[in-house]
């Protein structure tokens, strides 16, 4: 058998107001790399950007009033506009799934959208300092 983990590149570069989140998929990237390294189970993990289903669609009317992040996560947030401009599909996501499942020498990431590919490709070529000035930079940009 094989585990196959959801996670998100915001286990990397987080955005406020999504620190659980953010905190949970961490774990997982975590958690799948200790294993990997005890060989108790092969261990994929599919790392998504944004992905477009009906809650991430919504007009942001699912935020209490006073929400203190809109820039990340609401209407016009960087969240949707990464959203409009990668525009990963569901279907994307499935398939890496079902890939990480199928493959006869599963990879250790299966990375699904541009937004996430490259954000991850910064993570692992460039220093940490930087990428989050870059990302932070995002983050004021829209607010």
């Amino acid at each position: 058998g094989r585990l196959v983990l959801i996670t998100s590149f915001l286990s990397v570069v987080p955005l406020p107001g999504l620190a659980t989140y953010t905190a949970t998929k961490a774990a997982l990237e975590g958690w799948a790399a200790a294993v990997r390294m005890e060989n108790i189970v092969p261990v994929s993990t599919v790392i998504d950007g944004f992905i477009r289903t009906p809650i991430s669609d919504t007009d942001g009317d699912y935020h209490k009033p006073g929400w203190p992040y809109k820039r990340s996560v609401g209407p016009g947030g960087l969240q949707q506009t990464w959203m409009d401009a990668f525009d990963t599909q569901l279907d994307e996501h499935t398939g890496a799934v079902a890939r990480a499942i199928a493959d006869r020498y599963p990879r250790h990431r299966y990375v699904v959208g541009w937004d996430a590919t490259l954000t991850m490709a910064a993570v692992w070529f460039f220093p940490g300092w930087l990428v989050h000035l870059f990302i932070n930079g995002l983050y004021d940009w829209f607010g």
